[in-house]
């Protein structure tokens, strides 16, 4: 029992592991893939015996047999939640549109909110709208109610009229708008072994269809335009409500910072284009890069610097710790800012999960410190991976998503236990050589 204790100084990791393993399983045994909802009442009911269970053999104390429970447990909660997954939509979401019988062969008659801020693409401008009607153009034009995200490419037009339109819709996050539009499904590539991008789209973006709008003359905003939080709180009650006011709040910011830093690096200057780099780097704002740029970047291996990611979030929380520590801030008071100026900074970039994942590492481990609890850095990467897994099982299977844990535990699992074993002594004595008193005699 003494050396299953020890060797669980890492918990949350083993079990972030099994849960992992569970939502593998569930998604390669053939039982389970074809028959889902029968097999889902005996997932979640096998997870709840195993760790009901292992709770009352911790008290036995039978340690060891709890510990096998408790990962058999949350293997079968993550079997369960990979199943679960499928089912996240309501009936009438987007997913399930050619089942209501629309043709979508045919241009769409599609109403909405934009939930982004339209960006600037070779071809126009694209952005993803909340549907919430949809009709048909030629043929049914009963408009139904839908929910679901569509992403919408607004193709750029020599059009003199078209132009003009553009420049009085001035589209812009929040609002609701009614298009004409031709859907399709996200395409891929059919060589072997090619990136599965219309998988990628529907389980990590929720995104089943893509539209392209030939004309900003078939686009009009009907007046008055539905207040955002009406139309949250009708489709989603209160939680939709109080999520439509914060993402407004949050938008309206990272607006005001973009604006704030084209102010500063105007575009048509020489400077802009560092303005354009500072935007990618700080928010994660690509569209004002141009061609060159972006080349440049990948000619010397740096392109991963405009993606927000782990490092920067890391780099901005040691810049924010180093600060406050200069200004002789306490320990409870630099976790306390930290931990909010982390949160904030998470919330107006791109929601991806190498950003996600070092979040959770530094929130976990700050949160630790503010509790006077040890801070492993394996238990934080297993507990950002477990919160991960947790809401989106599918994220298991992204690129991104594993080559970020890949990394983190290379860092916490080999490269931090070898340098506590060499440097680190040496360097602790060296911070505290100040409080040694040396022997006048010796001199």
């Amino acid at each position: 029992m003494r050396a299953v204790r020890q060797d669980m100084k890492s918990p949350l990791l083993a079990l972030a592991a099994c849960f992992a393993l569970g939502i593998a399983l569930g998604r390669t045994i053939e039982p389970l893939r074809s028959a889902p909802l029968r097999s889902l009442p005996l997932l979640l009911g096998g997870a709840a015996a195993c760790l009901l269970v292992g709770l009352l053999a911790l008290r036995a104390p039978w340690t060891a047999v709890s510990t096998l429970l408790a990962f058999a447990g949350f293997a079968l909660a993550g079997a369960a939640a990979a199943r679960l997954f499928e089912f996240r939509f309501p009936s009438n979401h987007l997913s399930h549109l050619e089942s209501r019988g629309i043709d979508v062969s045919q241009p769409v008659r599609l109403e909405g909110r934009l939930v982004s801020a339209p960006q600037r693409t070779p071809y126009g401008s694209q952005f993803d709208v909340e549907a919430s009607r949809i009709a048909g153009e030629k043929t049914d034009s009963r408009a139904r109610s839908v929910s679901g995200l569509v992403r919408l490419r607004l193709e750029s037009s020599e059009d003199p009229d078209a132009d003009a339109a553009a420049r009085v819709l001035d589209l812009k996050f929040g609002d609701y708008i009614r298009a004409t539009v031709r859907l399709r499904r996200p395409q891929t590539y059919r060589n072997p072994g090619s990136f599965d991008f219309r998988h990628w789209m529907e389980s990590i973006e929720d995104i089943y269809w893509v539209g392209t709008i030939s004309s900003p003359l078939l686009i009009e905003r009907p007046a008055p335009q539905p207040p955002p939080d009406r139309v949250f709180e009708q489709r989603h009650g209160l939680s939709g409500t109080v999520r439509a006011t914060v993402s407004s709040l949050i938008e309206g910011v990272r607006r005001r910072l973009l604006q704030s830093i084209g102010r500063l690096y105007p575009p048509w200057l020489p400077e802009g284009k560092a303005g354009a780099v500072l935007k990618a780097v700080l928010l994660g704002d690509r569209s004002s890069l141009d061609s060159d740029t972006i080349e440049g970047f990948r000619k010397v291996g740096l392109y991963h610097l405009l993606v927000i990611a782990g490092l920067h979030v890391g780099l901005l929380a040691g810049l924010a710790e180093g600060f406050l520590r200069l200004l002789r801030f306490r320990e409870t008071s630099r976790s306390v800012l930290v931990l909010v100026f982390l949160l904030s900074f998470a919330s107006l970039v791109e929601q991806r999960a190498p950003t996600l994942r070092a979040t959770l590492m530094i929130v976990g481990y700050l949160l630790a410190r503010l509790l006077y609890r040890e801070q492993p850095a394996l238990n934080a990467a297993g507990l950002a991976a477990l919160v991960l897994l947790f809401l989106r099982p599918a994220w298991l299977f992204e690129s991104g998503f594993e080559l970020s844990f890949s990394a983190a535990l290379l860092i916490a699992g080999l490269a931090v236990p070898i340098l506590e074993r060499t440097t680190e002594p040496y360097l602790r004595a060296l911070w505290q050589l100040d409080a040694v008193d040396l022997d006048p005699s010796l001199d």
